[in-house]
C-alpha cells in the first residue's frame, strides 16, 4: 500500500505541496505583478479597459428621461419620495449627487430626517413643502415654510435640522435635488441598486429617521441638530479607533461615549470631556453648533436681465459650504455666450430647466458641441463649457463644487440683500 504522505524524523506528517491554479491575466494579482515589473501604466491601462467610457471624458450628459432609479440609504430615506439619478459618472469621485425627486402629497408623520451636509431643491412641476423641528422663542415646535417652494425657485436647507418634505396640495411634485454628505461620500446619498420587493423594511438605525418622541426636549433636539455624535463617530472610524480606545485616551466612560455618538438622551458628557474628545478626534464642534442656527433660505432662479450672463443665486448659508449656484437665462438672439473657465472648480453640473442649448467644450484638444434640451443634465470635470448658445429662450441652473464661494447674498435677517432673497433663520 502506498503511503499518502511522508513523516519527518520527528514523526510529523509532511503534506505534499498543492498545485497552484494558473494565474488569470486579468486578475488583480496579475495586474499588480505586471505593474511592479513593467510600471504603473500597465495597471492604469487594465482599469481603463474595464471602466465605462464616460470615466475618461471631461463632459458627460444625461438626457431628459434617461435618469436611472436609485435608492437612498435607509438612514436618510423617505418612502414617499422616488428618485431618478442624474449623477456625475461614478468613477469621477464627485462628492455630490444630482437627483430628480418625485414627491407624493403625503402629510408628514412622526419621523424626521436629519443628516449633515448640504441640500438644494428646485421644483420643476408642482410645489414642495418643508417642515422643521425647531425652537423659536425657546419652545420646540413644528415650523412649516410660509409658502411651498414653487417652480422657478430654489431652496437651500440645513439638513442637520430635523425635517419633513412632501408635495404641497393634492397632486404630486417633481424637483431637482442636489445633495452632499458631510463625509463627501456620494454613496451616503444614493445607491445604484434597484429596490427589492422581497426586502423587508428595516428598523431605523440610531443614525436614521428620528421619531418626534426623541425630539421633545432641548437636550434631545440639540443632540440631533448639532450632529456632534455622528461627527465624532465618523472621525473615530476614519482613524480606525474603537470606542474603548477613545474613551481611555480622553478619560470618559465607554458607555457614555457610545450613548453620545448615537444621540441617546441619557448621554450627558461634561463640557470639558466633550472638548477633550473633540480635540482628540479633531472635530470642529464650534462650526457644527453654529451651523444649527438656521434651517432654510430660498431665492428665485429665473430673472429678467437686460444682457445675458450668469447671476449668482443668493443662497449663502452662515457657515462653510461647498455647493454654489448660478443661473443663466439666454435667448436665441443673444448669440454665443462665452463662459469663464473657472479652473478652480473640480466639478460642475448644469441642469437645463427650460428651452434647448448648445454647449461647446474642448476634449482632447478638439472642440465638441452637445445639444442639451429641457430636463437634461450636463456634468463637467476640471472645467466648464467654453460657449453656450440658445436655440430658444433657455434657463440653466449651474451647481459647482468649490472651496471658493460665488454665491450672492448673506444669511442675515436684518439686512437681506435682495427682495428675491428669503432667509428662514432663528436669530437668538
Amino acid at each position: 500500500m502506498m503511503s499518502r504522505g511522508k513523516r519527518s524524523k520527528g514523526g510529523v506528517k509532511r503534506t505534499p505541496p498543492q498545485s497552484v491554479p494558473p494565474l488569470r491575466s486579468d486578475s488583480l494579482t496579475a495586474i499588480a505583478r505586471s505593474s511592479i515589473e513593467k510600471g504603473p501604466a500597465v495597471a492604469l491601462q487594465a482599469v481603463r479597459s474595464a471602466a465605462p467610457a464616460e470615466t475618461f471624458d471631461v463632459c458627460h450628459i444625461i438626457r431628459s428621461g434617461m435618469g436611472r432609479p436609485v435608492v437612498r440609504p435607509p438612514s436618510v430615506g423617505n418612502q414617499h419620495i422616488n428618485y431618478d439619478g442624474y449623477n456625475p459618472p461614478s468613477l469621477w469621485s464627485a462628492p455630490y449627487s444630482v437627483l430628480l425627486g418625485h414627491f407624493a402629497p403625503v402629510e408628514p408623520g412622526e419621523w424626521w430626517l436629519q443628516h449633515s451636509g448640504e441640500e438644494l431643491l428646485a421644483p420643476v412641476e408642482g410645489s414642495v413643502q418643508y417642515q422643521f423641528r425647531w425652537a423659536p422663542n425657546g419652545k420646540l415646535s413644528r415650523i412649516t415654510l410660509d409658502e411651498p417652494v414653487p417652480v422657478g425657485s430654489i431652496l437651500r436647507i440645513n439638513p442637520q435640522v430635523p425635517h419633513h418634505t412632501w408635495a404641497a396640495g393634492d397632486r404630486g411634485a417633481t424637483a431637482w435635488l442636489i445633495m452632499r454628505d458631510a463625509a463627501n461620500s456620494p454613496s451616503a446619498i444614493t445607491l445604484n441598486i434597484p429596490p427589492l420587493d422581497e426586502q423587508k423594511p428595516k428598523k431605523p438605525s440610531d443614525f436614521g429617521p428620528v421619531p418626534t418622541s426623541k425630539l421633545n426636549t432641548p437636550h434631545e433636539f440639540a443632540m440631533r441638530a448639532w450632529d456632534l455624535g455622528r461627527a465624532f463617530a465618523r472621525q473615530r472610524m476614519a482613524a480606525n479607533l474603537s470606542l474603548k480606545e477613545v474613551a481611555v485616551h480622553c478619560g470618559v466612560e465607554k458607555a457614555q461615549l457610545s450613548r453620545f455618538e448615537t444621540a441617546d438622551a441619557r448621554a450627558n458628557l461634561p463640557i470639558n470631556a466633550l472638548v477633550r474628545v473633540a480635540r482628540f478626534l479633531r472635530v470642529g464642534i464650534l462650526d457644527l453648533i453654529e451651523n444649527a442656527d438656521w434651517y432654510a433660505c430660498s431665492a428665485r432662479i429665473s430673472r429678467e436681465v437686460s444682457t445675458p450672463g450668469f447671476l449668482p443665486i443668493e443662497l449663502r448659508p452662515p457657515g462653510l459650504h461647498w455647493l454654489h449656484t448660478q443661473s443663466l437665462t439666454i435667448n436665441e438672439s443673444d448669440g454665443r455666450l462665452p463662459v469663464d473657465p473657472m479652473l478652480d472648480v473640480p466639478w460642475s453640473s448644469w441642469i437645463v430647466l427650460e428651452g434647448t442649448v448648445l454647449m461647446t467644450w474642448t476634449s482632447k484638444e478638439r472642440p465638441r458641441i452637445e445639444v442639451a434640451a429641457q430636463g437634461s443634465v450636463v456634468h463637467f470635470r476640471q472645467g466648464r463649457p467654453s460657449l453656450i448658445e440658445a436655440r430658444e429662450r433657455a434657463s440653466i441652473l449651474e451647481v459647482s463644487y468649490s472651496t471658493l464661494c460665488r454665491c450672492g447674498g448673506d444669511m442675515s435677517v436684518r439686512n437681506p440683500v435682495s427682495p428675491n432673497y428669503k432667509p428662514h433663520h432663528h436669530a437668538r
